[in-house]
Order: C-alpha cells, then sequence, then structure tokens
C-alpha cells in the first residue's frame, strides 16, 4: 500500500488504479495527474462493518471488557478493580462526518449520548450538532477517528490537541494511522493524559505496552458481509472501466505520503 512515483514509473504503460480502498492516499495522485493515470476507488464498501466495529471498540473500552475477560481466565471472578463507564448523558464527537461517520452517529443515537461532529465540509444532520474542532476536542468524552487521510487530516490529533482533551477521554480510531501523531499518543495514554485508546491501525505493534488500550489490526472492515460486497464491487468497477462507462477519477485528492 505505498504506490509512490518510482514505483509507478516501473508501469509505463499504466493507464488505470482501482484500489480495493476507499481512501486512495498511498497513490502518488500528483504523479498519476500528471502521467494522465486514472484512480479510482471502491466507495462505500464498507457498509455498516466498519462503524459498528468504531461502537464495538467504545464499548469495549468504555466497560473495560478485554481486562474483564482477562482476569476472569485467570481465575480472578470478581473484577473489582475494573469499573466501567455510563454512555448515557456522555458526548461523543466524530471528526470526519462522511457515510462511516454519519452510521456511526446513528448507532450512537440510541446511547442516549449529546452527539457532535466536525467535517471540514460543511454537513448537516439531524442527530448530530457540528462545532469547530476545538470545541469537540475538549468537550468530548468519547472522540471518533473516522476521516481520509489528506493534507487537512494528517495529524490531526497532535501533542497540543491531547493536551486539550478530558483526562478521562476514550479514543476511538478506524482512520489511517496517519491522521494521529502516534508517539504523542502512545505518550498521553501511557501517563494517563487521556482516559484510554481504542484503536484500529496497522501499526498495532506500537501500542501493545500501553495501558488502557484496546488494539485490532486494521480489521474494523473485516466482515464477511463486506468482504464478499468488496469483491463485487471491484469487479463491476472493472468491467465498466473495460465497457468505456466514465468513473470518477480521484487523482486530484490530496496526497501525503505514508511514512
Amino acid at each position: 500500500m505505498d504506490l509512490n512515483a518510482s514505483r509507478l514509473q516501473q508501469l509505463p504503460a499504466l493507464e488505470l488504479i482501482i484500489t480495493t480502498t476507499i481512501s486512495t492516499h498511498f497513490v502518488d495522485s500528483g504523479y498519476c495527474h500528471d502521467h494522465g493515470v486514472q484512480i479510482i476507488n471502491t466507495a462505500n464498501y464498507t457498509g455498516a462493518s466498519v462503524a459498528e466495529h468504531a461502537v464495538a471498540l467504545m464499548m469495549a473500552g468504555m466497560r473495560r471488557i478485554p481486562a474483564i475477560d482477562q482476569q476472569v481466565r485467570q481465575g480472578d471472578t470478581n473484577c473489582f478493580d475494573f469499573p466501567g463507564t455510563e454512555l448515557s448523558g456522555k458526548t461523543a464527537g466524530i471528526i470526519g462526518f462522511g457515510n462511516i461517520g454519519s452510521y456511526i452517529a446513528q448507532l450512537l443515537s440510541g446511547f442516549n449520548m449529546q452527539l457532535q461532529f466536525y467535517n471540514r465540509s460543511k454537513k448537516e444532520s439531524s442527530i448530530a450538532q457540528a462545532v469547530d474542532l476545538e470545541t469537540l476536542v475538549e468537550t468530548s468524552d468519547v472522540i471518533f477517528l473516522s476521516s481520509p487521510l489528506n493534507h487537512d487530516s494528517r495529524h490531526i490529533i497532535n501533542p497540543k490537541r491531547l493536551q486539550r482533551m478530558k483526562r478521562t477521554v476514550l479514543l476511538v480510531n478506524t482512520s489511517p494511522d496517519e491522521v494521529m501523531d502516534l508517539a504523542a499518543v502512545k505518550a498521553a495514554v501511557t501517563k494517563g493524559d487521556i482516559g484510554g485508546i481504542a484503536l484500529d491501525l496497522l501499526n498495532a505493534d506500537f501500542f501493545q505496552d500501553c495501558p488502557n488500550t484496546i488494539l485490532t489490526p486494521r480489521r474494523a472492515w473485516y466482515t464477511n458481509e463486506c468482504f464478499t460486497r468488496r469483491i463485487g464491487m471491484w469487479k463491476n468497477t472493472l468491467i465498466a472501466y473495460l465497457n468505456g462507462t466514465q468513473l470518477a477519477n480521484q487523482n486530484a485528492e490530496d496526497f501525503v505520503p505514508i511514512s
């Protein structure tokens, strides 16, 4: 997942890239634009899968389910060292309010939570309030990252914003790793500056020694239904291209290299 210019130059006859992902941040869109290479993504293939996984991460973190499960398996059936936190009355903030973010809000609406969101382009919602990013960071009890990676979202979670968060906040991620300054997030949760993290990311091993941490290895999308849907959508995109259909070219998107 790093189609940089040096790799793309080895394919001089290349005319089309169809990603199996929604995001195309790992493709050098500048090179593709200059060389007439179309980039087509597999939009909205995740359906409910990623949003449901994000809510599952929140539930596991707020009720400390993995830690309790581990203690029970070790013979401790009291587990009074792991009190949970009620969601009712708490504030959830969603950074990135596209299809996934808006569906997260829909799922959360049943928890009697106050819902707010930040999106770089204007969005409307009947169940969540649009706020500026700093307000969201400072007032949310749970923060969801559901933003694609671009120049605006890269390291949107950085040391300054981590310092502004509540010390009890749970940070939930289903976005590309680079929306966070990973070292800063690790330091914040290790020092207790934030309450916990529940992350679905490629670099999951980076956080293995952190307290109050729940990790999944970039598998938020990985359900039977989503896997089947993605294959079908990708094949249909290829068929449409070969049949001469005009497709939505993504090579004007912001390019942020993968570190």
